[in-house]
């Protein structure tokens, strides 16, 4: 019987002693979010950087197409490609809401008996309950996965925390 490994990349999260786990899938969008609002000059490049679809998820409820819209308040018309961009220009990000925080998903990508046992369960007065795994356990948490048939990549390469 062929057993199928899990794959898992990891990373300590900048700003804090403690690891974060995702699914490559997952690392790879929110990286890829994170870049886009981190590197960008222009609009026309952080439309090009993001995922597709993700800047309607974004800027539904503040930009139009429509043409009556536009001509009543030209500031709901979508910032033309060589406008400057602003990171601030992104709902959610100057308040640490997006791109999302991974350490509020560990229980999608971790067994519920490792994180009780590597990790804390921690509230955030902006973004509610998380987990908090420090990066001191390191080796023991990984170790225990590993045993559990998980393949764990490090990729400090990426923006995901």
């Amino acid at each position: 019987m062929l057993v199928q490994r899990r794959v898992l990349y990891f990373r300590e999260a900048p700003h804090m002693l403690a690891l974060i786990f995702a699914s490559p899938e997952r690392a790879e969008f929110v990286d890829r979010l994170h870049c886009a609002i981190e590197d960008s000059q222009t609009w026309g490049e952080f439309c090009r950087r993001l995922p597709p679809t993700e800047y309607e998820n974004l800027f539904a409820e503040q930009f139009s197409t429509d043409a009556k819209c536009i001509a009543e308040d030209p500031e709901c018309a979508h910032p033309a490609d060589d406008a400057p961009f602003s990171s601030d220009s992104v709902p959610g990000y100057s308040d640490g809401d997006y791109p999302p925080w991974l350490a509020t998903e560990q229980e999608r990508h971790l067994p519920a008996d490792v994180l009780q046992s590597f990790g804390t369960r921690q509230s955030s007065g902006l973004n509610g309950r998380f987990w908090s795994i420090p990066s001191e356990k390191r080796d023991a948490i990984l170790e225990t996965l590993r045993a559990r048939g998980y393949e764990l990549i490090e990729r400090n390469d990426l923006r995901f925390w």
